[in-house]
Order: C-alpha cells, then sequence, then structure tokens
C-alpha cells in the first residue's frame, strides 16, 4: 500500500528468477512483497540487510522459488562501515548492484548504477566511503547448468522449447488468461488470481 502523501525516494526492483528448462512452461505466477513483510537482519552496528528472496542468518524471506536456490539480499551500509559478507555454499553465481551511496566491494571502487560479477570463492568484503552510505543488491544463486537460449522475449533452455513459445504465441495459446498472484504482507500471503489482459 503506498501512501500518496509521501513525497521521498523511492527504490523499486524487479527481480526474476530463471526456471528450469522442465518449469519454463508452468502456468505463471507474480509474488509482491511489503517490506514489513520482509526480514531485516543487523550485521553489524552500521550495517543492515533486507532478505528479499533466500535466506540469511536464519530469517527467510516469505518469497517462494521453487526448486531454485537463490538468495537476494539488499545490503545497507552507514557511512565508514565494513563488513564481510559470506555467499551461501554452491552459490556459485554472484551479482552485485549498487543503487546508491558509493565505496568499494573487494577493495574495488563502487558507485550507484554500478553492476559487479563475482567469483563466489570468499567472502565479499563491502565497505562504505566515510562520507556516504553504500546501498547495493547482491543477488546469489546455484547455476542451473542448463543452456540459455533467448530469442526477442523468450528465454528458454532449448531450441526447440523457443519454437514451441514462439508457435504458442503466434497462434494466440502462449498466454493464460490469469496468473496467480500472491502479496506478502506482515500479516501474511494473499493468494488471488489475475488477468493477465
Amino acid at each position: 500500500k503506498f501512501d500518496s502523501s509521501y513525497a521521498g525516494p523511492l527504490h523499486g526492483f524487479q527481480l526474476w528468477i530463471n526456471l528450469p528448462g522442465n518449469k519454463k512452461m508452468d502456468p505463471p505466477q507474480f509474488q509482491d512483497a511489503e517490506s514489513d513483510a520482509l526480514p531485516v537482519v543487523n550485521l553489524s552496528d552500521l550495517a543492515k540487510a533486507k532478505v528479499l528472496v533466500g535466506e540469511l542468518q536464519g530469517m527467510v524471506s516469505p518469497i517462494d522459488t521453487g526448486v531454485n536456490q537463490v538468495q537476494y539480499v539488499d545490503v545497507m551500509l552507514q557511512p565508514g562501515a565494513e563488513i564481510p559478507y559470506t555467499i551461501p555454499d554452491g552459490f556459485l553465481t554472484v551479482f552485485v548492484y549498487v543503487y546508491a551511496g558509493q565505496g568499494r566491494v573487494c577493495s574495488e571502487p563502487v558507485s550507484r548504477g554500478d553492476v559487479l560479477n563475482i567469483e563466489a570463492n570468499a567472502a565479499l568484503d563491502l565497505q562504505a566511503d566515510s562520507s556516504t552510505e553504500l546501498s547495493l543488491l547482491v543477488l546469489s544463486g546455484v547455476p542451473l547448468k542448463e543452456n540459455i537460449v533467448q530469442y526477442g522475449p523468450f528465454v528458454m533452455s532449448s531450441r526447440a522449447q523457443i519454437q514451441q513459445a514462439f508457435h504458442e504465441y503466434q497462434s494466440g495459446k502462449f498466454l493464460h488468461e490469469t496468473c496467480e498472484y500472491l502479496l506478502h504482507t506482515a500479516e501474511g500471503t494473499e493468494r488471488s488470481q489475475r488477468s493477465l489482459h
């Protein structure tokens, strides 16, 4: 629920998760989470993290990713904060997106808008500059170890799946009339069906 009288800054992220090939044609599902539904972990006196997807220090996001093992965390460091951030074992795909401030990630200078693809072989050293905060998304996951075939708006695991998707799209069968919509709130999860038209 958005307070229309709010006049401050607003950040929004729409994050997608690639599905395994055998799940690509499953009925669509959309999940949304209100801010207070997502757990916050204090990483130090000067750093905290909101768990968008996955688990961090025993705190679990309500977002359900099915068979996909992923962790999406919003890390917020106050000026001068420095912390080690450990990626879960086996989560070999790691991206960092800096959305505010400046500092260092693994000794590399970073600032707003930077995206880093990081090798997950040790803890990430995150450091905010002494004069500004550093806010970033740490996105990690266990690789699916499947081919990625992309053409136009479609991302599949094989050329045959791409051809099937185009055939269904052109014949009007690709899009479902509705999708399952999950809204995660502090009180729990509300399920409903939403029209796709």
